[in-house]
């Protein structure tokens, strides 16, 4: 695998750390900002590939070979000089303290300690205000790199410090392509309305088709019957929901089934636009909304479950 040669979309993205890198003008902490599901931490760790890899070809080498040691460590995220942290719910000030102890240190095979911090928008108050020395004064042989699909959550004193680079969402070009590499056993059919479903953001594909059948269940008004969600879990269901509640109201408004995202509730749709109301299809998709954003506030998830369903038995009524 390589971040030019195998990475699907984010091209400027690629042109500008490649041109930085030609120029000998990475900065020492960068922030990679953008929609959850875009492949942000995938891009960041085929970028570490690419600064790492012995059979590169030098300086001006157009990819990682994805074949040597470093590349294959890297991809198992088994690398001396490489540390990923990622939240327990939070990041907290001592997963700060062991990310600065790492960077502290020489790198042991690559050119650079390279930190990558995901979901970094989960730092404790505490957490970041102890990282804002660290962006300060990056030690010597370091990169940073903070991932966020919610940056404005992040201390404005921590956003500052780092160079933002900024991912969009991938065309349905791109996000079939991606799908297809990732679930081979899909049909045509079923991979183009899985990427319609997903609205450029291939890796929510991955995170939310266990959760279809438990979405329809909970449609037909069978309850959550699988049992108690994480919120992970139950973060991945409100995506699968708002764009059943945007397919009803964009079916209400144009009684156009071409333009709907999820193909296979064309049922459930031409049914719903007759009985449920514009305004409880706004007020339930904003509710929604608002329960997806508050998750990592670490609710009672049983109590979570309960509102949603409260909230569909509202449309199925």
């Amino acid at each position: 695998m390589g971040l030019f040669n195998d990475v699907i979309g984010h091209d400027r993205q690629k042109d500008l750390l490649l041109k930085a890198h030609r120029r000998r003008r990475l900065a020492s902490s960068y922030l990679f900002s953008g929609e959850e599901g875009i492949g942000k931490k995938r891009f960041a760790i085929e970028f570490i590939k690419f600064l790492y890899c012995i059979d590169r070809g030098g300086d001006n080498g157009t990819d990682s070979c994805g074949l040597c040691r470093v590349c294959r460590n890297l991809q198992n995220l088994n690398h001396p000089d490489l540390l990923l942290i990622e939240p327990e719910g939070t990041i907290s000030i001592e997963k700060v303290r062991e990310a600065q102890d790492f960077l502290k240190m020489r790198p042991l095979e690559a050119p650079l300690k390279t930190l990558v911090v995901d979901d970094a928008e989960t730092m404790t108050l505490q957490a970041a205000n102890a990282f804002l020395k660290t962006l300060e004064e990056p030690p010597p042989h370091s990169l940073i790199i903070l991932i966020s699909s919610r940056p404005f959550m992040l201390p404005s004193t921590v956003r500052s410090r780092c160079l933002n680079i900024s991912f969009q969402l991938l065309s349905q070009e791109q996000t079939e392509e991606v799908l297809k590499r990732v679930f081979p056993e899909l049909t045509e059919s079923e991979r183009i309305s899985l990427s319609r479903l997903v609205m450029g953001r291939p890796g929510l594909a991955m995170k939310m088709k266990p959760h279809l059948e438990v979405t329809e269940g909970l449609l037909k008004g069978d309850g959550i019957s699988s049992g108690r969600l994480n919120r992970e879990e139950i973060s991945e269901m409100i995506e699968i929901l708002r764009t059943i509640l945007r397919d009803l109201l964009v079916y209400r408004c144009t009684g156009e089934e071409r333009l709907l995202l999820n193909l296979n509730n064309k049922r459930l749709v031409r049914r719903g636009s007759n009985t449920i109301t514009t305004t409880d299809i706004i007020d339930v998709y904003n509710n929604l909304s608002f329960i997806k954003e508050n998750l990592h506030y670490n609710p009672n998830t049983a109590l979570v479950q309960n509102v949603i369903e409260v909230e569909i038995r509202r449309l199925l009524k």
